[in-house]
């Protein structure tokens, strides 16, 4: 495993910390709404904004998608991204960002569906898709192993780059 000194360690748990809180918070906001969208469905709203569900499911499924694959590309880039600053706050604070956007996205895309799930909006594909983008969400819960497998990752990727001299 990857070795941390002191300093680095407290920065972790610091970094992890407030990862964690952020991450609650939002969920708290996702489970929130979806109880409010769940009980105004429960009162019988009606849908003012039938004619235009086929359009809004449309837009819906590419907000969402759009979010799932951005999300994931910056994800996969994430050790990439540490790899190319040398100081440890630097790459420290490079995985707090992209954790970050990518809850961040799957946070406004699960929204999105709530939203249109509470205006009536093809509810079955609004459900699915909440569905999918809450489950995206959930595995982005911040873990210290997964922090410091970046780190680890992210320091053999720069020796690499180092040895071979590759530059972005």
């Amino acid at each position: 495993m990857y070795e941390l000194d002191e300093g680095q360690q407290q920065m972790v748990e610091g970094r992890l910390f407030t990862l964690r809180i952020l991450y609650m918070g939002m969920l708290g906001g996702i489970i929130t709404f979806f109880l409010v969208v769940l009980y105004l469905r429960g009162k019988n709203l009606n849908s003012t904004m039938a004619e235009q569900e086929e359009v809004l499911s449309l837009a819906s499924l590419i907000f969402v998608s759009a979010a799932l694959i951005i999300t994931f590309l910056v994800r996969f880039n994430q050790v990439r991204l540490m790899a190319l600053v040398e100081e440890f706050s630097q790459v420290l604070q490079r995985y707090f960002i992209v954790s970050m956007v990518g809850m961040a996205l799957c946070e406004g895309a699960s929204f999105i569906c709530l939203i249109f799930l509470l205006l009536g909006v093809n509810q079955v594909l609004m459900t699915v898709l909440f569905g999918l983008v809450l489950i995206g969400f959930l595995v982005q819960f911040p873990t210290r192993n997964r922090m410091v497998g970046a780190l680890q990752r992210a320091e053999e990727t720069r020796a690499l780059r180092q040895a071979y001299r590759i530059d972005d």
